[in-house]
């Protein structure tokens, strides 16, 4: 009733839901019994009713079981039957995931490069590309009303290359690999990680960690990126990646996300072949989302894809 009169039936009935959860207290027979069911309830002699403004699902009336990961039916099954060769896959719901966040990355890489073509001006004859709220509201005791001049942007956003860990100078990511895409819709990844088979969650299924991929979209076969000579001058796992993301990108503006921005070199670089590289420090993107993305699995064959579901959860 405090929930109801505080703020509305729904809010009631959500947390009547969620209240269900606690444990039930003992020997406290002076406190009155809530009896209720579907929208209805009695309180002692008083009927209370939660008259929803929004449909209540047959489902939410049921407890929502909770998955349990499966676990080795003896301690170390999994380890002596992991085994990978030139077969390892990705989980194509993770792909899903990899995938929408390279898209997510091109598109806010594309708004910052309008700010940076945008500029304000006061207003003289023309409103331009639309008023200027923001600035005209700051100068509204000055009378004066300000407008945008967006600049054209020259060419699009094409590689994405983003790094957790620049140096990784406790080798923890050693494994290096180029993962071609399956379909039109994922990319050509390189990446480097952890070894897949350290972190075992199931029979040919290994949890691991990316310490940097790159995203090169649409995919069209790109070479081995940790064996071409092109890239031997690069320093460190992170500096191949970003000289892969310069040589392979078709368009004229390159996503690189890390801790720290790269090199004047690789600005001087990706000149030489007609390309920008726009920096985004990888401390403005959500913690969230990085987890989900950084964490990813192996597979050790494309049949295990019918049951990874079961060991897996995103």
């Amino acid at each position: 009733m405090a929930f109801k009169n505080t703020i509305n039936d729904d809010f009631a009935w959500e947390m009547s839901r969620l209240l269900r959860f606690y444990p039930f207290m003992e020997n406290q027979e002076i406190l009155p019994r809530f009896n209720i069911q579907d929208q209805k309830g009695v309180i002692g002699s008083q009927k209370v009713r939660f008259e929803s403004h929004f449909p209540i699902q047959p489902w939410l009336m049921e407890e929502i079981p909770i998955k349990k990961r499966l676990k080795e039916e003896h301690p170390g099954d999994w380890e002596k039957t992991w085994n990978y060769g030139f077969d390892l896959v990705s989980y194509p719901a993770e792909d899903v995931i990899i995938e929408n966040y390279f898209d997510y990355l091109r598109k806010k890489g594309k708004t910052i490069l309008e700010k940076e073509h945008s500029r304000t001006v006061e207003f003289e004859n023309s409103l331009l590309d639309g008023i200027d709220v923001k600035e005209t509201l700051r100068n509204l005791h000055l009378g004066k009303l300000y407008v945008k001049d967006q600049q054209p942007i020259k060419g699009d956003v094409g590689t994405v290359v983003v790094i957790f860990d620049e140096r990784d100078e406790e080798n923890k990511y050693s494994f290096q690999m180029t993962w071609y895409a399956e379909h039109p819709n994922e990319s050509d990844l390189a990446l480097y990680s952890t070894p897949p088979g350290e972190k075992l969650i199931g029979p040919g299924i290994s949890r691991a960690e990316y310490g940097g991929l790159l995203s090169v979209f649409p995919p069209k076969g790109i070479r081995q990126v940790w064996t071409d000579e092109r890239f031997d001058r690069a320093k460190t796992k992170a500096e191949r990646l970003l000289m892969a993301g310069i040589q392979y990108s078709e368009k004229k503006h390159i996503i690189y996300v890390a801790p720290s921005p790269p090199k004047q070199y690789f600005h001087v670089l990706a000149e030489r072949y007609g390309r920008h590289i726009l920096y985004i420090p990888l401390s403005q993107l959500s913690d969230t989302m990085i987890k989900k993305v950084k964490y990813f699995h192996f597979l050790a064959d494309r049949r295990l894809r019918s049951i990874a579901s079961r060991y897996i959860r995103l």
